[in-house]
């Protein structure tokens, strides 16, 4: 998957090469990451190597987001339920990069590439003092809250009328 956005930014399926990269940047961030995905303060690149040669995509995938030909985040796909057709995705922009829109920008467009791949659901697992992503996911008029327990569950329906 490779998706244009804009002449600063665009959308690819992980690689080995990306994933070297961004994992510098993953690490400078990872105890933010720990604390809204639960990832270990030892997390290594191993891991993800593993990750990489395991995923099955489109439907298990990390997508790597590129601002000015750098890669400055992810999007993951996990938990695909083919009986529901609803997928889950979470999201990160690195701590560097924020604060440009590149989050926004590049949630609508995976939430049109899901559409278009025939997804009937999107859900967003989010700690509910995680109010940045919050407020991203707030930004997009489809999405809504779908629960309120320990964590909040977002949901945003594809195949009723979203538009980019």
């Amino acid at each position: 998957m490779q998706i244009q956005i804009n002449r600063e930014l665009r959308l690819e399926s992980i690689t080995r090469e990306s994933l070297e990269t961004l994992y510098p940047l993953f690490r400078e961030d990872i105890e933010e990451l720990n604390r809204w995905f639960g990832f270990d303060t030892d997390y290594s690149i191993e891991n993800e190597y593993r990750y990489l040669e395991a995923r099955k995509p489109p439907y298990d995938d990390a997508v790597v987001i590129f601002y000015q030909d750098a890669p400055c985040g992810r999007f993951g796909l996990y938990d695909y339920n083919g009986k529901e057709n609803s997928i889950f995705m979470y999201y990160w922009v690195s701590s560097r990069f924020r604060q440009r829109g590149i989050g926004l920008a590049c949630m609508k467009v995976m939430l049109q590439y899901l559409r278009e791949l025939g997804i009937k659901e999107v859900l967003f697992d989010v700690d509910e003092e995680n109010s940045v992503s919050i407020r991203l996911l707030q930004k997009i008029p489809e999405i809504r809250l779908k629960s309120k327990e320990k964590r909040l569950l977002y949901s945003c329906p594809l195949q009723e009328g979203f538009h980019r």
